[in-house]
C-alpha cells in the first residue's frame, strides 16, 4: 500500500523517478517547500538588512531626542536633515513637567551658536523656560549681548 503512493503522481518517489528519467519537474509537494523556502529566506534578508539601516537614511524615522542631541553638539547638517525629515523643532526632552529642554535651549547651553542660531532663524519657539530661564536670557548669558544669537531672538520676538 505505502509503495503504491509513493509511486503515485504526486509523490517523492515519482519526482525522483523522472528525474531520473531528463524530466525536471517539480512535484506539487517539492513546489510548495521551495515557495515557502524562497519566502522565509526573502523574509529573514528583508529582516537582516533592516537591523543594519541607519534610521537617519530613512525619512520621518528617527529617536526621540536626536534633534536636540544634534542641536546641543553643534551639526548643524544633521539640525537641518530632522528638520527636512519632520522632527519636532521644539521637542521637549526635559526630565521634569515644569522644564523645557528643547533643541534651542540645548543648543544655547552647550554653547553652539551655529545651531542655536539656525533654530531662531526656522522657528524655533522661543519662550520655553529651562529653569526659569527663556532662550532670550540663556542667549545673553552663554553668547553675550551683541551675539547673532540674541539679536535674532530679539528681532523674532518683535525687538531691535
Amino acid at each position: 500500500m505505502l509503495m503504491q503512493f509513493l509511486r503515485e503522481p504526486g509523490s517523492s518517489l515519482a519526482y525522483f523517478k523522472r528525474q531520473t528519467e531528463g524530466s525536471d519537474e517539480l512535484t506539487p509537494l517539492l513546489r510548495q517547500i521551495f515557495s515557502w523556502s524562497i519566502l522565509v529566506a526573502l523574509c529573514l534578508l528583508l529582516l537582516s538588512c533592516t537591523n543594519n539601516v541607519d534610521s537617519r537614511a530613512i525619512p520621518g524615522s528617527f529617536e526621540k531626542g536626536e534633534l536636540t542631541r544634534a542641536a546641543a553638539t553643534g551639526d548643524v547638517p544633521r539640525v537641518e536633515a530632522l528638520l527636512k525629515a519632520g522632527a519636532n523643532i521644539n521637542e521637549n526632552v526635559a526630565a521634569t513637567e515644569q522644564d523645557s529642554l528643547t533643541p534651542l535651549i540645548a543648543a544655547i547651553g552647550k554653547r553652539q551658536e551655529a545651531a542655536a542660531l539656525y533654530l531662531v532663524r526656522n522657528g524655533a519657539l522661543l519662550y520655553p523656560t529651562y529653569q526659569g530661564h527663556r532662550a532670550l536670557e540663556l542667549a545673553y548669558e552663554v553668547f553675550g549681548e551683541t551675539s547673532e544669537v540674541t539679536r535674532a531672538i530679539r528681532k523674532s520676538q518683535g525687538g531691535n
